[in-house]
């Protein structure tokens, strides 16, 4: 079974938990981009990261996130304050840009994720998509 999600619908979640507004967009079937306007003083500028999925285990994720090399060093250090604005557990651990995702930590999944597990995800150019079959 293949559930599509809306990455306009992805944007508005993130926003609404964060506070923060994110746009996730198309790259490859493995590969979204993930873009967040940042402030600095007088001007805007966006900060964006490719987030590639390496491998799918049942919730568990496992993506590279990539920012380049002194955006990669950024991240590593800001990951904490990052961290603060996710479900707790959601992301298991984060080292080299690899990190380590549960999905079963999202509140909204936790009960789907207890009857479907999830085999796949893919990337197409309007929404994200989960293979999932059942337990």
């Amino acid at each position: 079974m293949n559930i599509s999600i809306p990455f306009t619908e992805l944007n508005t979640l993130i926003q609404q938990k964060t506070k923060k507004p994110v746009a996730l967009s198309f790259v490859s079937n493995d590969t979204i981009n993930v873009t967040y306007p940042l402030n600095l003083f007088l001007k805007t500028v966006d900060i964006a990261a490719k987030v590639q999925i390496l491998d799918v285990n049942g919730a568990h994720i496992r993506a590279r996130v990539d920012m380049g090399s002194a955006g990669n060093l950024a991240l590593q250090g800001g990951f904490g304050l990052l961290g603060n604005m996710l479900p707790e557990g959601l992301v298991e651990s984060f080292a080299d840009g690899i990190a380590e995702i549960n999905l079963a930590k999202i509140p909204k999944l936790e009960k789907t994720l207890e009857m479907v597990e999830v085999k796949g995800v893919a990337a197409a150019p309007e929404v994200l998509n989960l293979e999932v079959g059942m337990k």
